[in-house]
């Protein structure tokens, strides 16, 4: 799966990741250091709802915005 899904990280490519977890954070960025358009949807109101307090969440998610996700 990681090799198909890599052969479509190509610059300009539009990528929708559902769901802010570390699994599409990671996703996110490295669709970003190759050059994609990334957008991240979740239901929940922050990134990392259950893994990570809020003040570490509200800083993944400044991190992420910084880079263009």
């Amino acid at each position: 799966d990681a090799a198909a899904l890599g052969a479509r990280l190509v610059p300009d490519a539009r990528i929708v990741l559902i769901g802010g977890g570390f699994i599409g954070l990671e996703v996110a960025a490295s669709a970003r250091m190759r050059g994609c358009r990334v957008t991240v949807l979740d239901a929940a109101p922050r990134l990392l709802g259950r893994a990570v307090p809020e003040a570490i969440a509200t800083r993944v998610h400044a991190l992420h915005e910084a880079q263009g996700v």
